[in-house]
């Protein structure tokens, strides 16, 4: 009798430290589930869709990214920022959140700026009318194409005119842009300019080369406020850089090197969630930080 209790006491000890090592298993198993991160992005033709879709697949191990398709920053910067955000992460133009919080200084610190993914650079396109050929030397009336309100191109501009408003200020402006833009310019004798932010040589630039390089010309933009250090949230910095385009990059357009700005798409994550994910937020951190040569090569 005796040994039957010790052997009872025995088997009942053995399935209670099973019972134990497996709730203990299932508990770990739970507390590392991957978090969700939702991911606004831009419209399906773009490169930020598919830089989200890169992202996505490199940490979806470890983290569930849900790519979320928008019309670009500004909607980006809505959706981030609302009484319900409905992102939990963006990528955006640099300049587009310095816009965002002149408007909406409370804001400052809701988000944090992670990693600079890929440059986009400033591109100037003008119709024969335009005879400079440097942006600071155009004429007040020249009109702007700047492209629909919301749009990168629109803020960049915006932007463009704080930094400097008696210079750039002074212009006519449409909103319109991309094609429409383009084909506004070839139909009118007046002098226009359209502005396009993107990767070099991609797209739409792609095909003005291509298509159109007799009947339209790229402007220098080579203005030192464009240097000008924004400070918002007590980090100074430059958001656009001089660069040079070499003339192979677009030889119909262009007889001779340019020099132009780029502005930085930037991965950037609500503060509330890297406090709700440390350890997650480490392991994002990093593979951004490999990702940025094969994500450069993606959009080149």
């Amino acid at each position: 009798m005796l040994r039957n209790s010790i052997k009872m006491s025995f088997i009942m000890r053995t399935l209670t430290m099973i019972a134990t090592v497996i709730m203990l298993s299932f508990l770990s198993s739970s507390a590392h589930a991957r978090p969700t991160l939702r991911l606004c992005t831009g419209g399906p033709q773009g490169h930020y869709v598919r830089v989200g879709q890169l992202i996505s697949r490199a940490v979806a191990k470890d983290i569930d990214v849900k790519v979320i398709e928008t019309r670009g920053s500004w909607e980006n910067l809505g959706r981030i920022h609302g009484d319900e955000p409905q992102c939990d992460a963006m990528i955006a133009q640099d300049d587009a959140i310095a816009v965002y919080l002149y408007e909406h200084p409370e804001k400052i610190g809701e988000i944090e700026r992670v990693v600079s993914l890929y440059p986009e650079h400033l591109q100037v396109i003008c119709n024969r009318a335009v005879e400079v050929s440097l942006l600071s030397e155009l004429d007040p009336d020249t009109r702007m194409l700047v492209g629909p309100y919301g749009t990168g191109t629109y803020i960049t501009w915006t932007l463009i005119k704080r930094l400097v408003p008696e210079r750039y200020g002074v212009f006519r402006e449409l909103e319109l842009g991309g094609r429409k833009g383009v084909a506004q310019m070839l139909k009118t004798g007046r002098p226009q300019c359209l502005l396009l932010v993107q990767a070099l040589a991609q797209g739409l630039m792609a095909q003005i080369n291509d298509e159109l390089g007799e009947q339209l010309h790229l402007l220098t933009i080579d203005d030192h406020a464009f240097q000008f250090p924004i400070n918002q949230g007590g980090a100074p910095r430059e958001l656009f850089k001089r660069v040079e385009i070499h003339k192979n990059v677009y030889p119909k357009l262009l007889k001779e090197h340019l020099v132009t700005q780029t502005v930085d798409a930037v991965f950037y994550l609500r503060h509330a969630w890297r406090q709700a994910h440390p350890r997650d937020v480490e392991h994002l951190n990093r593979t951004l930080i490999t990702m940025q040569s094969r994500i450069r090569r993606t959009v080149d």
